[in-house]
């Protein structure tokens, strides 16, 4: 997804909840979020003030998570391309060969965030363009 927000193993927030309820109707036994940055904000407008919104390794947690992954779901939402944040993720999806999903895309053909998706909605294969990954949108 974008960012992680202030939830944690204890509490969930409406995201998380709503990303269980997905992954029940699919009929997942599980499931690992992952972020392209790093910085906890309850409020993605955060990250704009932000200098230090991702460390470096945070790319290598989201890598070994999709390598563990049985399936990858892409869920950033259109704030996903501000500052490129989804290219070194596509970029890796391209050199791997793994398949990525979502559960719809946005206006600009990015994988839309979870939040305010059906509890129902089944998992599209992400036709992003393969090699031409950088998207760029300036930030709101």
């Amino acid at each position: 997804m974008l960012n992680p927000s202030l939830a944690d193993m204890e509490v969930c927030d409406r995201t998380l909840d709503k990303c269980i309820k997905i992954a029940r109707n699919n009929s997942f036994g599980s499931i690992g979020v992952v972020n392209l940055f790093s910085l906890r904000a309850k409020d993605a407008e955060d990250l704009l003030q932000e200098e230090d919104r991702t460390h470096p390794e945070n790319i290598e947690y989201v890598k070994r998570a999709i390598n563990d992954a049985e399936i990858i779901v892409a869920a950033w939402g259109e704030k996903g391309v501000w500052f490129n944040a989804h290219y070194p993720v596509l970029k890796y999806l391209d050199d791997t060969g793994r398949d990525l999903y979502n559960l719809n895309v946005n206006r600009y053909g990015m994988p839309q965030h979870p939040l305010f998706q059906k509890t129902d909605t089944t998992l599209k294969k992400y036709e992003y363009k393969k090699g031409i990954v950088a998207h760029t949108i300036p930030p709101l």
